[in-house]
């Protein structure tokens, strides 16, 4: 458990550091000296300016990169840059990047958007960029962002998210994107309305004017104007292409015959010129690009711990000079990379001339950067290299470090490991089919690994320990646990399946635990939803019981007590649960963010329990306290939350500025685009429109949230659409539709028993459930919920008024006076005062047979067998 625990409220709690960046990505590229400036393509860029998005397309070296930069210092202030490499095809990765190019030019951006990358999923990514987006919205300045080598990205949930970023992209704001590569996202829509502006190879080729110009003034080289249009022709006017040409033409033994000889074709071409260039240096200058050549980026001493000279930096400051394909990543010159297309044909000849020295370069450079402490590299050159047994023990000791980085980033770390060898390390190989089911919800692939680990135990474990093999099963059964909760939906074999795992390893898994979504309104309401009853209390308790026992000792019991408080609040055990979630704010680790990503629904599910105990100002103070801990623990991207439930303590007093406010600070509309992982905030949002009596619009908007719900198989965001739909019918003047809507929900949550959800609706909800009892026939009908779930609900809105909200307090129900007649009322009160049957018979002036029909219905419809039962009952609802 950790040392510091959840602060009393007015304290203050550290933010947790986010992993840093390398900056230099973000630094527009140096214009060298031989850059020709083409005014036609300056007012091509010029025109993106009245455009979303300009997308400049075209083959390696056609100097996309070159016009960008020359094009930014023309500007009236600096863009941002993000210069992409292989590495950003990662989703959170790509997105952290991007606000921080973002930074660049509205300061102090990257630290209000930063924090909403606790909520990107590749699945459910809307919630976070539409939080980034509202950001961008509030600044006032013209933002341009140039994003280069954009092909890079080809990760299916990082475009459909950079896709659903572009169409919402405010007015002010321009992109411009530079590209190998055709958009991997659709193009048509965009150039439909205008707003997408595209340049592609034929605007960016040399015409024979900018050749001959090219030529003369930047390679200081004299030419013929039909060589410079023969070889225009045959590059089709590729600017590296004429260049490399260029370059070869400077030396002595070249000829322009050898120049024309060569096919047009692209591919040849580039090899023939880089060869040329490449033999014209010395030996050891070869040497040293092919080994260097296996670098993202270099410095001097990292170029010297590959090659083992120490001539790194006088080798550099050559290759600069000579402009050898060598582009600066910082204003100082102390970081280079390579051409891509140099430092390709630079490794392909290394594969060619030296293959067995290029797994040894990647592993000194593996070994460089992790001394250094960039454990990212380091991975990376390990992997690259295939390197796999550092980079296992390297994950082993990031394993602290991991824990503050998200799902997806583990996952793929460890997907690039072949699982064989992975399965020697059960720790890692558990981890990764952890991740799995995390991210991307893999479930066949998992329920493989588990099979082919269970096959392989008696191989692997030959010369474990005692230990080592507990470790083993204690984690198979961990993940065997999540599996069956996840992909089976089977509550019993969770809880067996995690009583095993206890049995192996008591103390917990040794797993990799990486963060989730710190800033999740709940614990349970994204889940999907399992088959009906399988939320029932008697599955449930054991469920989260096994699963705080099984990772308590790890500090990751709180998401799990979280969750159990929910159900708890739930089924109207309130006492339970607020003492289920004061465990949570005594033990919660705050420097553990798989611990405390509990922390914001734990906080709003205590202000819900105070204000169903009817005590308001508490419930303000924690909403209060919340939002200044949560700016403080570096999640703004949850104030929605905090802020919408107290605009509803607002509404519960008649005031109704306050969500007003919500709705215009948040910039929500009825028209958004919906997703699963908004439905919090835009239920919020229906309830406004109910208490204003938009109807038309409350329905149409209500019928959206429903199917987004049902089709993500959210099962309690759709009951509360369900619930609010009933009332809004009500409230239309629609009752029986009404009824009929309340009864589909009711047969829905019975099984689960819910009750919170009803009861939190008030007077209302109350209303309606006393005319469905009321219904000829209603309780009969088949599939329908049955009398005593209803009369359970009913009962609840019927207690001591110092325990009531404001608004139920107003409430009169009278359990009795819904489910019985008026003369079996009178029967029962005549029971209750001792009355035999024939006494009842002469009392109500009725036949003796009469009497025992009307106390059958009463046993009946109060579900008891007795006299003495009734009684109770009576009693207990109110007689």
């Amino acid at each position: 458990m950790g040392d510091k625990q959840m602060p009393l409220p007015g304290q203050n709690i550290d933010t947790p550091l986010m992993t840093s960046i390398l900056v230099t990505k973000c630094h527009i590229p140096k214009i060298k000296t031989e850059t020709l400036l083409r005014p036609r393509l300056a007012a091509l860029l010029d025109q993106g300016i009245q455009r979303n998005l300009t997308f400049i397309s075209a083959p390696a070296g056609y100097g996309k990169s070159t016009l960008l930069a020359e094009w930014t210092y023309r500007l009236d202030h600096r863009p941002g840059w993000l210069s992409l490499e292989q590495a950003d095809n990662n989703l959170v990765r790509f997105w952290r990047y991007l606000i921080a190019s973002i930074d660049v030019q509205d300061f102090g951006f990257e630290k209000r958007a930063l924090p909403y990358l606790n909520m990107l999923y590749p699945t459910d990514f809307e919630q976070a960029l539409n939080m980034i987006l509202n950001e961008l919205q509030k600044t006032e300045q013209t933002l341009v962002l140039i994003l280069d080598d954009f092909h890079f990205i080809t990760e299916k949930s990082l475009v459909s998210s950079f896709s659903y970023f572009i169409e919402h992209l405010p007015d002010h704001v321009h992109l411009f994107i530079a590209s190998r590569t055709e958009p991997p996202f659709l193009s048509a829509k965009l150039q439909t309305n205008q707003l997408l502006h595209r340049i592609d190879a034929k605007d960016l080729s040399f015409t024979n004017a900018e050749g001959a110009d090219f030529y003369l003034r930047c390679m200081k080289l004299h030419l013929d104007q039909k060589v410079i249009a023969d070889l225009v022709q045959r590059t089709e006017g590729w600017v590296t292409a004429l260049k490399l040409a260029g370059m070869a033409l400077q030396y002595p033994d070249q000829t322009l015959t050898n120049i024309q000889n060569f096919s047009g074709n692209f591919r040849l071409l580039e090899q023939y010129l880089l060869e040329e260039v490449f033999h014209q240096q010395s030996e050891p200058v070869q040497k040293f690009l092919m080994e260097c050549a296996v670098l993202k980026r270099m410095n001097a001493h990292l170029c010297n711990a590959i090659t083992g000279e120490d001539n790194g930096q006088v080798m550099l400051d050559d290759l600069e000079h000579a402009q050898l394909f060598l582009t600066p990543l910082d204003e100082v010159h102390g970081w280079y990379r390579f051409h891509h297309l140099f430092s390709e044909f630079l490794q392909h000849r290394m594969k060619r001339t030296n293959p067995d020295r290029i797994s040894l370069l990647y592993l000194n450079a593996g070994e460089w950067c992790e001394e250094q402490l960039s454990e990212e590299e380091a991975l990376e050159y390990y992997i690259t290299g295939e390197h796999f047994e550092p980079a296992l023990r390297l994950l082993g000791k990031m394993t602290t470090k991991m824990l503050r980085m998200e799902w997806s980033l583990l996952k793929s770390w460890l997907s690039k490991i072949p699982r064989a060898m992975l399965l020697e390390c059960p720790s890692l190989y558990f981890s990764y089919a952890l991740s799995l089911l995390y991210g991307d919800k893999r479930y066949n692939l998992v329920e493989k690994m588990l099979s082919e680990a269970e096959k392989q135990f008696d191989r692997l474990s030959g010369s474990w320990t005692t230990d080592e093999k507990n470790n083993f099963w204690g984690s198979f059964y961990f993940v065997k646990a999540y599996f069956s909760a996840e992909a089976l939906h089977d509550m019993n074999l969770v809880v067996q399946n995690m009583k095993r795992s206890r049995q192996f390893n008591p103390s917990g898994p040794k797993l990799v635990f990486a963060q989730k979504n710190m800033g999740t309104p709940s614990m349970v309401k994204d889940h999907v939803a399992p088959p009906e009853g399988q939320l029932h209390r008697s599955l449930l308790t054991p469920f989260y019981q096994n699963i705080i026992a099984t990772v308590d000792d790890l500090d990751l019991g709180s998401p799990a007590r979280v969750g159990l408080s929910e159900f708890l609040y739930e089924w109207d055990d309130l006492d339970e649960a607020e003492s289920t979630l004061n465990v949570v704010f005594e033990s919660t680790d705050f420097n553990n963010p798989v611990a405390s990503e509990a922390l914001v629904p734990a906080w709003l599910l205590h202000s819900r329990i105070k204000k169903a105990q009817g005590l308001l100002v508490e419930a303000e103070q924690i909403l209060l306290q919340a939002k200044r801990n949560c700016m403080v623990l570096g999640v703004p991207s949850a104030l929605i939350y905090f802020d919408a439930e107290l605009s509803d303590l607002a509404l519960k007093k008649g005031n109704m500025e306050p969500a007003d406010e919500w709705i215009k600070h948040y910039s929500l509309s009825i028209n958004d685009e919906l997703s699963v992982a908004r439905l919090f905030e835009y239920l919020f949002l229906l309830r406004i429109l109910i208490i204003k009596n938009s109807f038309e619009e409350a329905w149409a908007f209500s019928e959206r949230l429903r199917t987004v719900s049902y089709k993500g198989e959210r099962v309690f965001y759709w009951t509360e659409v369900m619930i609010l739909q009933s009332i809004l019918l009500q409230k239309m003047g629609k009752t029986e539709f009404a009824l009929e809507k309340l009864r589909t929900v009711l047969s829905r949550t019975e099984p689960e028993e819910f009750i919170r959800i009803f009861v939190d609706e008030g007077k209302p909800m109350a209303e309606l459930l006393s005319q469905y009892v009321r219904l000829p026939k209603g309780i009969q009908t088949g599939g329908a919920p049955s009398l005593n779930y209803i009369r359970s609900l009913l009962s609840r809105f019927r207690n001591k008024i110092g325990e009531l909200t404001e608004d139920q307090a107003s409430v009169v129900v009278n359990p009795l006076t819904d489910l019985l007649t008026e003369q079996e009322s009178n029967v029962l009160q005549l029971i209750v005062r001792g009355m035999k049957n024939k006494e009842i018979a002469e009392k109500l002036n009725i036949s003796y047979g009469t009497v025992k029909t009307h106390i059958n219905n009463v046993y009946s419809k109060l579900d008891v067998h007795s006299r003495l039962a009734a009684i109770r009952k009576g009693k207990e609802l109110g007689l």
